[in-house]
């Protein structure tokens, strides 16, 4: 009896041992899944804000297209005056054609 006695208190200790290694392989696997529960929000926080850089940049770059594009077209409009051609200009009932007029609304000829 004295054998099966041993081998009793052998498989208790084994059970002791897997239990307790039971026991850290969940604690174990728990801090896991908190660690990448962790991770993945941490993630998804850092993809809302890239999407959200994104999208400052894209309105950016749209901002200084069309700035670009204002500032283009107005500074087509801002001929001066004086380098306008007067070429087939009717002022105050008068016509000048190219042949009479010069580069200048200042310079003029009338016949």
């Amino acid at each position: 009896m004295a054998s099966s006695q041993v081998s009793y208190d052998e498989l208790m200790k084994q059970v002791q041992h897997l239990q307790k290694e039971n026991t850290d392989l969940r604690r174990e696997l728990f801090n896991s899944s908190t660690s990448i529960r962790q991770m993945e929000s941490d993630s998804s926080a850092l993809k809302d804000s890239l999407v959200g850089v994104g999208l400052t940049l894209n309105e950016a770059d749209n901002h200084a297209a069309y700035d670009v594009a204002v500032s283009d077209s107005y500074a087509s409009r801002q001929t001066p005056p004086t380098l306008m051609p007067l070429s087939d200009l009717a002022f105050h009932g008068r016509s000048y054609s190219s042949a009479s007029s010069k580069s200048c609304y200042r310079c003029v000829h009338v016949r």
